[in-house]
Order: structure tokens, then C-alpha cells, then sequence
């Protein structure tokens, strides 16, 4: 598990990269989440959002090992953009950013992205 650095954009989200269920749910329980989804079984990756007790976002990016372990590094980094691409629709929705500029949009699903795939190599370590 890996929380992001929030410095790209006030309010930026908190962003957390995980491959383990039970650290998921740990930090899930620590935002103050009252029903715990489901770590993803089924699929390779799922984001869940939730907001912690001072109504920040919380984006929690779950991994599958046991589904992505086939995976090329590449194919690894284009799931996470596809993930990245949620946050943001996530973000700039929970800011009332309904028709974001579109080089808003690239640089901030550039910068998730970057974070998500920085998040893996130190996870992959």
C-alpha cells in the first residue's frame, strides 16, 4: 500500500495504490468507512472513493496480484491511466468541474498517473 503526494492542485484527493485486501481495509476503517466494499476479485483493478471525516475525497486504487501478474510492465501503466482517468472524473466532479479544460484534464491524468506508477515501482521494491 502506497498513499500518493497530494501536490499538484488544491483540493487534490488522497490517492492510495493497493495490492493487499487487508491493508485496504485497514485504511478503509481509518477514513471512517462504515460498510467496507469488497476487494476486487474479479477484475485486475477497481478504485472505490470514499470521503474521510473532513469530507476530503479518498481514492483508493486496488490492485488484483493474483490478475496482473501476466501483465507486461506496460499493460501494468496503462491500467493505472485507465484508473487515473477515474480519479479524476471523481475530482474534478467532487469540485463542481463539470467541463474541465482539456489541458486541465491531461495534466491532471498525466499527474495521477505518474503518482500511480511511481506508487508500483516502490510497492514492486
Amino acid at each position: 500500500m502506497k498513499w500518493i503526494n497530494r501536490n499538484f492542485q488544491p483540493p487534490s484527493p488522497y490517492v492510495g495504490l493497493f495490492t493487499d485486501a487487508k491493508k485496504f481495509r485497514q485504511s478503509c476503517i481509518k477514513v471512517g468507512c462504515k460498510e467496507i466494499p469488497l476487494y476486487p476479485e474479479s477484475s485486475a483493478a477497481r478504485t472505490w472513493f470514499m470521503h474521510n471525516p473532513e469530507g476530503e475525497l479518498c481514492a483508493f486504487v486496488c490492485l488484483n496480484l493474483a490478475k496482473i501478474k501476466k501483465y507486461k510492465r506496460i499493460e501494468l501503466y496503462a491500467l493505472l491511466c485507465h484508473e487515473a482517468v477515474h480519479v479524476w472524473q471523481e475530482w474534478a466532479a467532487g469540485i463542481g468541474e463539470d467541463k474541465p479544460g482539456a489541458e486541465q484534464e491531461a495534466y491532471a491524468v498525466q499527474w495521477i498517473s505518474l503518482k500511480l506508477m511511481n506508487a508500483w515501482e516502490e510497492i514492486k521494491k
